[in-house]
This record gives C-alpha cells, structure tokens and sequence, in this order.
C-alpha cells in the first residue's frame, strides 16, 4: 500500500490550526499521571534489587556454612580430629563435654565459616541416671580402654531397600574379662535406634517365649522411650541379672562372649545403632558402651547462616598399643645361593634394591623403619679383654692373700684373716659402651681342689659406674665337679665405659679346699650397625644435627640386637638384627617434588655377614607406616625383638612365655559395604621378615612343615615352591617371597579375607602361631594390620538456620 505523506502533513496542519490548546492541556495531564506513577515503580525497583542482593548475601553465606559441615565431615573421615582439634584443648574421642572450632582454611564467596565439632555420647543420660554423676574424661577412657567389658555391635542382615517388607538383624556383642568381671551384675542393657528406623516389638532373643523360662526372662522388662530424634530400647532385670546367665554365652580361655540379637526396620540399609550396658557388682566397671560408632555434632556459622549437621562414624576403637594408619613392607636379599643347591649362600652382594610405587599420592609418611639383618660365624667373634691369670696386675686383692697364683692359675683359699679377702675386684675401667646392641660375655675355666660341701663354691657381680655400686652376685658353682668352662652374658645395663667385675669365694675354708681360675676373657658379639642407604638413586643420611641430607655418608643404627644361633644345643654363630628410624629421610627424598610419600626405589648396601654356610644370610627390610584420607583405617601391631626357631617349635614372638602369640586390644569392625560382597576383601594382614628359611625343607626325609597359622588355620604366602602351595601351605619360611629378586630372605605378606570367616566383626584377639620342623631361622619382626575404620556415614540430621 502506498502512502501520499505530503496530503498527511497537510490534514495535521490544518487539525493544529482549529485545535485551540487542547495539546497543552493532555500534555500537563501525562506529566502529572507519570510524577504519580513513576516514583512508586521506581521504590518498587530499588527494593527487588536490594531484596535480591540480600537474597544472594544469604545463599553465598550458605554455600560458605556449608563448605564448613563438607571440611568437617572430611576430617571426620579421615580420622585426623586429634592433629589439629586443640582449641579449647586437646581433642579426645571420650571428652563428651568440649566443643571445638576452627577456622575453615579456604574462603567460599570471601566468607571463612567458624566451624564446631563436639562428640555425642548417646547412651550419656541412661548411664549418668544410673550412675548418679557425670564422669570425666579418665574414667571414661579407662572404662572403654581398659578392655574388661567390651561392647560391640553391627548390623547381622541388612535390610533391603528394594523390599519394604524386608527387615533386619542387629547383633549386640558383649565379651567379659572373666577375671575383671567376676561377679558382675547387668541392670540393663540399652540401644539406640536414630530416626528412620523402629525396633520390632518382641524380637529380641531376650523376649523370645521359651519353655521353661530361662533365668534372664524371670525378672525381665523391656521399655521403648523416644531418645535423641529416635527412641531408645531399654531391657532392664530386677533384681540384677549375673552377665553368665545371658542368653548363648561362650567360654573362652580368659573371656565369656554372649550375644543379643534384634530385627529391625528402616529407611536406611545400615543404620548407626549405638549400644550400652549399665551394671553392678564390679566397682570400677559400672557401665560400658558401644565406643566404636561415634556420633559427632558438627555446626558451621558463616556471617548469619548456620548449618547443623550430625554424622555417624564406625571405626575401631583407638588402643593404646596400636599405632594407627596402614603399612607397607620391602626390602631384598644381601646374600645369594649362587649355585642354587637350595642349602648354603655363598655370595654377599654390595648392595641390592627394591621399590613401591602403590602408595596413594597423598599418602603421608608416619613412620618409617628400616631393618638389616645377617648371620656371622663365630669366628667374627672379638676379645675385648684377656687375662692368662699368670699375675694380678689387673686384679685387686684387698691387701689379702686368699687369692694367689699357682702353676699359671689364680688359686683361692680362705685364710681367715678378712672377709674383704675373699674379693678378687678388676681395678681399672673396660669401655663396654660401644656393644650395647651386641652380645657381650664374660668366660673362664675353673675347678676345684679337695673335696667340697654344698656351701663351697664361686660367686661374681658386676658394676656399670667403675665399682661404686655393683649388682648382685650370680652363682658361678657350688660343691665338687664344677663345669670346666663358665660363660656369662653381661647385661646391657653393665656395658658402660666404667665395667668392672669381681669374684668372691664362697666357703674354701677348710684346709686343702681351693678354687681355681684361668684365662678370663670378655668378648663381644658385635652387630653391623653402619650401612649405606639410597633413595631413588641418591645416597642419603642424617647430619650431627639430624637433618637429612644427600651425600655418601653412612646411616647408623639407632638399636641393635643379636642372639645366638644353636645347632644341635651347641652355639652356632650368632645373628644380629639392626634398625634405624628413617621417616624424615623418607618425608624429604621420597616419592617426587610435590609428593615425598613413600613411593621410591630403596637401595641398602656395606652390610657385614658370614657366607658359605647353612647358617648364612643378609637381608633388609623397609616398612612404611602411612595414613590418607583414601585408605580405610587400621590398627597395627610391630614386634621386632630378633628372635631364634629352633627344630620343631611353635615360636613365641610375643616374648610372653605362651607358644606362638595372642594379639588383643582391637575390636574386628564392619566390613565397609564395597567389603560386604566381595569374600576376598581383606580384613587383615601380617608381614614378617625371617632369615635363614632354606627352601630345601621340609623334604622326604623331614617332612615335617615350616608355616604360619591364623587362628588354626595355615596361611599361604603367595609362593609355589617345594612343599609349598595354596593348596598345601607347608613351606612358608622358604627363601622366596613374591616381589623379591633374590633368594635368602623371606618377606612375606599373608592375607585374611572376609570370606575366609577366620575374623568376624567383635573378634577382640587372634592366634598367630610360626611353627618350624627341621628347618631353623630368625624371625626380625613381623608387623599386623586390622582393618579398622569402615565408614563416615551422611549426616543423619541436617538443619539450616538464620
């Protein structure tokens, strides 16, 4: 369409002409309609602005609340609460009364939120009721670590989430210290259940209708209380109930376990019971509870926004022979069987490597032990002090003669003139200090002329401090047909720079009654406690002030210990075993730049040992105890003292008089779900360093076998060599060991699986037995883990303020 726009200004020209200040007029209307309209859309603007302005300051201060509850849920996960909670004091898992804060370390929309963190003690308001005050925190920690009542529990079915008509199981477990808890009474037993899930009515094995009614249903009540969001289910006995008398209770050597089960409902598959007992009878155990799940009250405030978060966490309780964290073991052979007759080690090597690289990159060294080992004839043996007692001139004889020499021998007799006569003292210093981790002893032949009476005979003593004091005196023979040859080992505490010794005579008063001494001697069995030690190529060591540093210098053992070897009840050489704390080395030069965990080649060399022998080994070992927020928890048990097995028995590596050993003090926990399915998941693990296993026993004509037990059950150490398999473990200290290079050592890991049923949740102890047949070695140390920590579940409740 086409548009005439002169004929259009024409018509509006003629329009204005007739109008007569109409214009005017509607123009004052809009300017007054708009000073009405304009101010109020405007205000109305400006307040969505700051509304909206206000609304994001709150939401940034939520998202910065929030990063708190996640930074606290991650320590809490990864179990580190006790290195940096230590305002207002130091944490403790059994201090219920402190709240602790911290600063949160990154800002989240330029805001640090102040977090909180304190423990819940869940069963705290039955027991102060029972108990009538509130303990403090030492007589909590010694309820729960002094292992005299142990209360566990853990979830026996879980319930399946896809079936809402499933329930499940929950097993309480309580195991008695037989002796601690003699005559010990239960008023009541109790148990938490949190929101989400109910407690069945009448499904407890207490409530079961038996027929006769057991003892522990006579005066039997059961009461559900709402507790803590949740409710709680109390069975209670009056008159008090004696803890033999519950239901499905087993004796042990020195504990009685039973067991309390109940079914339940949920919304979640695991719930974080908490369990409790109350009891009498037993003044300094009158309640216990279930320490291993851990509630933790967690609040975050962020400017004006505060997030509350409650989170429940299942761990092994912490005991205080443990060591927490999880380990590592390498090492190498120094010593090899060149012409592979599987009996004798003829070549010692000048050094020999082995490397991890399986150690999580954020791994953080704790502890790090490095351990060499060897076998040294007893021609190594040296004399440090010799006497052919041809004259006194390093003896005192107290200005007497009771002590004389004859045909080249020290000759004593009783005159009567002083009892001071009858010492024969050493009158200068022997510097002993240098062999504190060696075997030093003292030797002599004697006999006897005459005939003697039971209270004729030879004592001696020694003294650390050059004879001002001395220590008891040690009975050398009495009465006639002394050995001919007598040999003492020095206690450390002796081998100082001031040793002296002396003998005393005993009786020799009667005419021609003599004692008779000849070449004395002291002599040492000495360690190798120097060596060379390198990190990923790089030789490193420790300056006079214990830095670590690179360069080639040698490492020096911080202890030493040797035994000595028998064959047949005869002395046979002797075996040292030396240790060195090398965490520091490993936290500056292991791993790469940015991350000194563990990770490396090791390389140890210049170690001393004997070869050409059945005898002869050199070996090393490294163990690498570390933490990581990605690795679940352990507890760990180290025992290094050098040990020797000898034909066919059962080695008491706990030093506690009993064959074999008992380990205690942890709590078998939960498997962690990704465990629950998976029969090979680990539960727990051993490693041990032996020398001198020889693969070639047993054999036809000494079949009996070389292996580890767990709990009754043989162990396999991952190798198939002679009389050594999966199927039939019967050759465990063989030389050979899965990831080493040479043959000489054994360094063997030995896995327990969840599958295999030897360690159930509760378990408090297990039996490790080593036993040898023909076969004779050393065991250096063998290390334990036991999983521990299982998991850090969502928060159970989660609140948002303002």
């Amino acid at each position: 369409m086409r548009v005439n726009l002169q004929k259009y200004f024409q018509k509006l020209h003629r329009f204005h002409k007739k109008e007569g200040g109409h214009l005017f007029i509607l123009t004052l209307l809009w300017i007054f309609l708009a000073a009405i309209i304009i101010p109020p859309v405007l205000s109305h603007v400006d307040t969505a602005l700051k509304s909206e302005r206000i609304y994001d300051e709150k939401t940034y201060a939520v998202y910065a609340a929030d990063s708190g509850v996640e930074d606290a849920l991650w320590h809490v996960k990864k179990g580190d609460l006790e290195d940096f909670l230590t305002d207002p004091t130091e944490y403790s898992p059994y201090d219920f009364e402190t709240v602790w804060q911290y600063q949160a370390p990154e800002a989240i929309n330029h805001i640090n939120p102040t977090v909180s963190i304190a423990n819940v003690w869940v069963p705290a308001d039955y027991i102060v009721d029972a108990i009538g005050y509130t303990p403090d925190l030492e007589e909590l920690s010694k309820i729960i670590e002094g292992n005299k009542l142990v209360v566990t529990g853990r979830v026996e079915r879980p319930v399946d989430l896809l079936d809402p008509t499933s329930s499940g199981t929950y097993e309480i477990k309580l195991t008695f210290d037989q002796a601690a808890c003699a005559g010990m009474r239960l008023e009541s037993i109790g148990v938490w259940i949190p929101a989400g899930s109910e407690y069945i009515e009448d499904s407890s094995n207490l409530e079961y209708s038996i027929s006769p009614t057991p003892p522990y249903q006579e005066n039997l009540t059961r009461d559900i209380e709402p507790y803590y969001s949740g409710h709680a289910v109390i069975w209670s006995w009056d008159p008090p109930l004696l803890y033999t008398a519950l239901p499905g209770t087993v004796a042990a050597a020195d504990t009685i376990t039973a067991k309390i089960y109940f079914q339940y409902t949920s919304n979640q598959s695991k719930p974080p019971f908490v369990s409790w007992v109350i009891t009498s009878g037993v003044s300094d155990i009158p309640y216990s509870w279930d320490a291993d799940t851990k509630i933790f009250h967690i609040v975050s405030q962020a400017d004006e926004a505060t997030v509350e978060a409650r989170t429940a966490k299942s761990e092994l309780r912490k005991m205080p022979s443990a060591i927490n964290g999880d380990y590592a073991a390498i090492g190498a052979s120094l010593m090899i069987d060149s012409d592979h007759d599987g009996y004798y080690r003829e070549t010692l090597l000048s050094e020999s490597s082995a490397s991890i690289n399986s150690l999580p990159d954020d791994a953080q060294v704790e502890l790090a032990y490095l351990y060499w080992s060897g076998w040294r004839s007893d021609s190594t043996i040296s004399t440090v002090f010799s006497d052919s007692c041809s004259n006194f001139n390093n003896w005192d004889r107290h200005g007497g003669t009771d002590w004389s020499v004859s045909y080249g021998q020290f000759r004593g007799h009783y005159d009567g003139n002083g009892e001071s006569h009858r010492y024969l003292t050493k009158n200068a210093d022997l510097n002993l200090s240098s062999y504190v981790g060696g075997i030093v002893t003292v030797s002599w032949s004697q006999s006897e002329g005459g005939t003697l009476e039971s209270d004729d005979g030879l004592d001696f003593r020694f003294s650390g401090d050059g004879g001002t004091n001395w220590g008891s005196f040690i009975q050398a023979f009495r009465d006639d047909n002394p050995s001919g040859s007598f040999e003492y080992t020095v206690p450390v505490e002796y081998r100082t720079a001031h040793f002296r010794m002396e003998f005393y005579l005993v009786g020799f008063a009667d005419s021609s009654e003599y004692c008779y001494l000849d070449n004395i001697t002291v002599k040492v069995r000495a360690p190798d406690t120097s060596v060379t030690f390198k990190i990923n190529g790089e030789q490193v060591y420790f300056d006079g002030s214990g830095v670590p540093q690179k360069g080639a210098q040698p490492l020096t053992a911080d202890s030493a210990q040797t035994i000595i070897n028998y064959d047949g009840g005869s002395q046979y050489g002797y075996s040292y075993a030396s240790k060195k704390d090398v965490t520091a080395l490993l936290r500056a030069f292991s791993g790469d730049e940015d991350h000194h965990n563990g990770n490396g080649t090791y390389t140890l060399g210049s170690v001393t040992a004997s070869t050409n022998n059945q005898w002869s080994y050199a070996g090393w070992s490294l163990v690498i105890i570390y933490s990581s927020a990605d690795t679940t928890g352990h507890q760990l048990y180290l025992y290094d003292t050098l040990a020797y097995c000898d034909h066919y028995t059962n080695l008491d590596f706990d030093s506690d008089g009993q064959a074999g050993g008992t380990i205690g003090g942890f709590i078998v926990p939960e498997p962690i779900p990704e465990e629950e399915d998976d029969p090979d998941a680990i539960a727990a693990k051993l490693t041990c360093f032996v020398g001198e296993g020889d693969l070639g026993y047993p054999s036809p004509s000494y079949p009996d076998p070389d292996y580890l037990s767990f709990n009754g059950t043989k162990m396999w150490d991952g190798t198939t060599t002679n009389y050594n398999s999966q199927a039939s473990p019967n050759n465990a200290w063989n030389s050979t060991s899965t990831g080493l290079v040479q043959d000489g050592i054994d360094i063997d890991t030995f896995y327990v699986t969840w599958g295999s049923g030897l360690l159930e949740p509760g378990d408090t102890s297990a039996q490790i037995d080593m036993v040898t047949g023909i076969d004779i070695w050393n065991l250096i140390y063998i290390i334990l883990s036991f999983r521990s920590e299982t998991t850090t579940g969502g928060a159970i409740t989660y609140l948002l303020e303002f």
